[in-house]
């Protein structure tokens, strides 16, 4: 057993011993969950690891399996788990959408709320179903009447779609995304954010769509 940077090594993992991660309660990972199908192959073993920091994953006999430490010096993230491996295990595609919470919580980012001005017009912002299939609502309260514009990016922050683009009321708004893009074509499963800019305030979001089966 020996330490590197704040992670502790356990041991060794035996063949197959890995059929499901889960996530951690209160983490970034919180009910989510992978199925891992490394096999016997030896690329994709998993050893037992452990860390002062937190837990991301963990295996059936709530092993640590991917972890993470912070310092006031350096972040570090740790997996004996190897990504090409990794599966859905609810049908999700929570590939990007992990990787993607990696990344903020590497930059102490919190993409929920972005404020771009103090003086905040925008009350609430939520969509719902969140994740979703075949459309979701995007709801959010007005302070007051005014322009507003709300646009879906992608992950890589290209817009996708621009689904309000004038003057609304004061109150609550609501809008469907029907997941298609600008010129009607269903877009791919993953992880998009709307963008609702009053002029005043700027607030985003985070929508997972899954699998479409229509």
């Amino acid at each position: 057993m020996y330490d590197y940077l704040g992670f502790t090594y356990l041991g060794d993992g035996g063949d197959n011993e890995v059929n499901l991660l889960k996530g951690t309660p209160g983490s970034m990972t919180n009910q989510m969950q992978m199925d891992y199908f490394g096999g016997t192959d030896p690329h994709y073993s998993v050893d037992h690891i452990s860390a002062f920091g937190g837990i991301i994953f963990q295996c059936e006999e709530n092993m640590g399996r991917m972890v993470y430490h912070k310092t006031g010096n350096y972040k570090v993230v740790s997996s004996s788990v190897v990504m090409g491996a990794l599966a859905n295990g609810d049908s999700l595609n929570l590939k990007p959408y992990l990787l993607a919470e990696m990344i903020f919580k590497f930059l102490d980012y919190d993409p929920t709320v972005a404020v771009q001005e103090p003086d905040i017009s925008i009350l609430s912002a939520g969509n719902f179903p969140n994740p979703f299939n075949v459309e979701t609502e995007i709801r959010y309260q007005l302070s007051g009447a005014g322009h507003v514009s709300v646009v879906v990016y992608d992950m890589l922050g290209k817009r996708v779609n621009h689904l309000v683009n004038h003057v609304q009321p004061a109150g609550l708004q609501t809008i469907k995304w029907d997941a298609t893009n600008a010129q009607g074509s269903r877009v791919k499963p993953g992880v998009y954010f709307y963008s609702i800019d009053s002029g005043a305030a700027i607030l985003t979001g985070k929508m997972v769509l899954y699998r479409i089966d229509i």
